[in-house]
């Protein structure tokens, strides 16, 4: 079908009026066009709904919830998602323009891979910092945890992944605190879900 939807981004929005407005734009620009966007709206207290509110476009969809964490917003828009891949983008981050269509390369070349990252660059008032794994090519990674292990470093982020949906069936969503027990993940969630994923995939 050609309109079919390729990606569902999914945007935890909490309390980043300043930054949103930047987030929701690097998603709608980018040159790959057969995505929609998921902003969940985390119980914000600033005017980041107000700001979101403002962006007029079909593809996106808001959804508001009471305060419960990243993890639970995410969860929250991989279940409403129609795409076959989610892909993540945190507030605060931005897409560079050509990020879904590199994706779209990707999952199109490798079919049998359900898990796809790419480089990202980390920028802060100071400096500007690339990030990626083994240099500028692509990398299969058959063991994630000997990988981090070995270099002692996280080489992926949350905003620079796209995960077929099939895979939260198969193994699970983002942990999340419980507040009955207060006892689970409220920190490095996403670290503990590439685990999980990569015992199971590449």
């Amino acid at each position: 079908m050609k309109d079919k939807l390729v990606f569902s981004i999914i945007i935890p929005l909490y309390n980043k009026e300043k930054y949103i407005a930047r987030a929701v734009y690097s998603a709608l620009n980018q040159s790959f066009k057969k995505f929609e966007i998921i902003i969940v709206n985390d119980g914000s207290t600033d005017n980041s709904l107000d700001v979101v509110k403002k962006i007029k476009d079909p593809r996106i969809k808001i959804i508001n919830q009471k305060n419960l964490g990243a993890s639970n917003a995410r969860n929250t828009g991989i279940k409403k998602a129609k795409a076959a891949y989610i892909a993540f983008l945190d507030a605060d981050d931005e897409y560079m323009p050509d990020f879904l269509s590199d994706m779209f390369k990707l999952t199109d070349k490798y079919k049998n891979h359900s898990f796809f990252a790419s480089a990202y660059t980390k920028i802060s008032a100071k400096s500007q910092e690339e990030c990626y794994y083994g240099g500028r090519k692509i990398y299969i990674v058959k063991n994630f945890l000997a990988k981090i292990a070995k270099t002692g470093k996280i080489f992926i982020h949350i905003s620079s992944v796209v995960i077929k949906k099939s895979v939260f069936s198969d193994i699970g969503y983002f942990f999340i605190r419980s507040n009955k027990t207060y006892c689970g993940a409220t920190i490095f969630e996403d670290i503990d879900l590439w685990i999980r994923i990569s015992l199971k995939y590449d």
